[in-house]
């Protein structure tokens, strides 16, 4: 029997997905199908590393969602992060609607952020 830190697990899952239910399955499925394959050893926090690492590096349905099909929503998030342009949170504002709708942005204190680690890595 294998004994998992899931304490440490989940904060370290967390660090990098802030709970994205799309992005907590997916590392754990990389761990479980791609890195761990025997199912011999208890996962630790360079597992999840190491997930994420592969997941930034893979095509899938919310990152192409996120690039392709919504020029917009991610021009907003390349200023954000990339030229550093800061935003008043306001939900009226369409792009930050659709952001926080489909998890990509939330609020920070009256700043609009990108919600999670990986997000932001990706673009």
């Amino acid at each position: 029997m294998l004994n998992f830190d899931i304490e440490v697990l989940s904060k370290e899952i967390y660090k990098f997905t802030s709970g994205y239910p799309f992005l907590v399955s997916r590392i754990c499925e990389i761990i479980d199908e791609n890195i761990l394959k025997n199912r011999d050893k208890a996962w630790d926090e360079f597992h999840i590393q190491k997930a994420m690492k592969i997941l930034l590096g893979e095509n899938n349905t919310l990152f192409d969602d996120l690039i392709k099909n919504n020029d917009r929503s991610y021009e907003y998030m390349y200023n954000l992060l990339i030229l550093n342009i800061a935003s008043v949170f306001n939900i009226d504002n369409t792009e930050i609607n659709l952001g926080v709708m489909f998890g990509y942005l939330s609020k920070n204190d009256n700043n609009t952020i990108v919600s999670n680690k990986i997000i932001r890595e990706r673009i």
